[in-house]
């Protein structure tokens, strides 16, 4: 993790989630890297209640901040939606992959509900794509 905050998310984030464009989110960037090396560069919005403030260490100690949102707010997100596509690394997606502007990614955009459907939050991962291969069943 090396970002954790409550700010008003961007308009791709609040119209993906129906939400108005002024609640505060729990904002979290992280780099999952491999033997040292960036391989995903995530940034997930949460529709979390502002008391929950949990802290770097903690979200690394539990793993996935889904194990901590369901161990301290009972919610669990039942339902995601995916789009992936390709794409040329921004300038901020390359300085977080170690890799050059325009040098090929996958992007994952993701949003989560929760069992009742409500919207819980969305995650854009960027994932370098000399490097990553996505399986999924059919």
């Amino acid at each position: 993790v090396v970002h954790l905050e409550r700010a008003v998310a961007p308009k791709e984030v609040t119209e993906s989630l129906r939400l108005s464009g002024r609640d505060e989110l729990m904002h979290i960037e992280r780099i999952i890297s491999v033997k040292r090396r960036p391989l995903v560069w995530t940034q997930t919005w949460l529709c979390t209640p502002p008391e929950f403030q949990p802290e770097i260490a903690e979200l690394e100690e539990v793993g996935t901040v889904s194990a901590l949102i369901q161990r301290d707010l009972g919610l669990t997100f039942t339902r995601r939606e995916q789009e992936i596509w390709a794409s040329g690394a921004t300038r901020e997606e390359g300085r977080a992959l170690d890799i050059k502007t325009g040098a090929p990614v996958l992007i994952a955009v993701t949003s989560m509900f929760t069992r009742d459907g409500r919207p819980g939050g969305w995650r854009r991962a960027a994932h370098r794509a000399d490097d990553f291969k996505y399986v999924f069943g059919v």
